[in-house]
């Protein structure tokens, strides 16, 4: 299996999804970059950011004393705080290389991604230190089969399967990449 990212969610919907699988009802159609299951390249601002909005009604509605447990004991130690409140970052993993996933920087609020685009040499580009952070893949609907999550135990793991293009033109063959990017060098 190649490890690719993380999903920041709800636990309820992180339960309902580890017990049934992704469900394409359940994917909005109108995702930043289409419509399917959304994973973010690292653990950090991203998928805890959609584990964020995932939660954020149901967070609004627990009691004050609820939310200072979850602050003082964390949010997996507190026996009061209602699993649709509580955020949960899953590990997802493909048991094959995805043909036709996409892939793109988004910084909510600001576009800033779209600084990526350089009109001239002289243009801000690309800050990868910084702009990782927000890299995120789209894995369409009839490639969701092929996706595997666990839960997050906190062990890093580097992404194996973070392909260079936005996506695949056609039904080219994978095994033929490598062989045509060793005869371009």
């Amino acid at each position: 299996m190649y490890f690719i990212g993380y999903h920041g969610t709800s636990e309820l919907s992180a339960l309902n999804i580890l017990s049934v699988g992704i469900q394409e009802r359940f994917l909005s159609p109108n995702g930043q970059i289409g419509q399917g299951f959304y994973i973010a390249k690292i653990n950090g601002t991203l998928p805890q950011w959609g584990a964020a909005n995932a939660t954020y009604t149901a967070r609004q509605n627990q009691p004050y004393f609820t939310r200072m447990i979850s602050f003082l004991t964390g949010e997996a130690n507190n026996p009061w705080l209602d699993k649709a409140a509580q955020q949960t970052i899953l590990k997802i993993y493909t048991t094959r290389p995805l043909r036709h996933c996409k892939w793109n920087i988004m910084n909510p609020g600001d576009l800033e991604f779209l600084k990526t685009i350089r009109y001239d040499t002289d243009g801000p580009g690309l800050d990868l230190k910084r702009d990782c952070q927000w890299l995120q893949m789209v894995v369409p609907p009839e490639e969701i089969q092929y996706l595997r999550l666990r839960r997050d135990d906190g062990i890093f793991e580097r992404p194996h399967n973070w392909i260079a293009k936005s996506s695949f033109e056609g039904e080219r063959d994978l095994r033929s990449a490598p062989r045509a990017r060793a005869r371009s060098l």
